[in-house]
C-alpha cells in the first residue's frame, strides 16, 4: 500500500494516491526530471484537488516541508479555472515552478494520468522510488493537517 499512498499506514478518509509519471517523461527535456530518470529514478505526484488557485505563499508552504524532510524542492503545476477541459489548457491557464522548463504537451500528459483538471493542483516529485515515497507519503498526511487545504478537502470529499 505504501506505493499508493507513500505510507504503510494512510489514511483511507482522504483518497489522495500517489500517481506514477516517471514512464511519461522518458524524453522530457526538462533537466530536473531527465536526470532523476536517467539514473533510474521516479517522478511522482499527488493532485489537490480543486487547489489551482492556492497562493504562491501557501504553494511555498510545501515545497519548504518536502525540503525540511530531505527533498531538494517539488515541481508544482496549478491548474487554473477557465478553460472545461485539459485539451483547452494553455499556458496562460498554468502557473508552474517548472512553466519554462516544461512543454504544454507535458502538462496536459501529466495532468491526464493524474486524474487533474482545470482547477487542481499537481505537486510533483523526483527521486529513489522510496525517499520520492516518503516524501510524498509525509506530505499528503501535511496536506490534510493543514487547514486550508483540510477544508478544501473535506468540503470535495476527497
Amino acid at each position: 500500500m505504501s506505493a499508493q499512498y507513500g505510507t504503510d499506514k494512510p489514511d483511507l478518509r482522504f483518497d489522495m494516491q500517489l500517481k506514477d509519471v516517471t514512464n511519461l517523461l522518458g524524453e522530457t527535456d526538462f533537466g530536473v526530471f531527465r536526470s532523476v530518470i536517467d539514473n533510474e529514478g521516479v517522478v511522482k505526484g499527488i493532485v489537490a484537488e480543486g487547489c489551482g488557485n492556492f497562493s504562491r505563499k501557501q504553494i511555498d508552504e510545501f515545497i519548504q516541508f518536502v525540503r525540511d524532510r530531505g527533498a531538494k524542492g517539488l515541481v508544482t503545476i496549478a491548474l487554473l479555472d477557465g478553460p472545461n477541459t485539459l485539451r483547452d489548457i494553455s499556458f496562460d491557464n498554468v502557473r508552474s515552478s517548472a512553466g519554462r522548463h516544461i512543454t504544454m504537451d507535458d502538462i496536459r500528459q501529466i495532468a491526464h494520468s493524474m486524474g487533474a483538471g482545470p482547477g487542481d493542483l499537481m505537486l510533483l516529485s523526483a527521486g529513489l522510488e522510496n525517499e520520492t515515497d516518503f516524501i510524498l507519503g509525509q506530505l499528503l498526511f501535511y496536506m490534510k493537517e493543514v487547514p486550508f487545504i483540510h477544508r478544501k478537502i473535506v468540503s470535495l470529499n476527497c
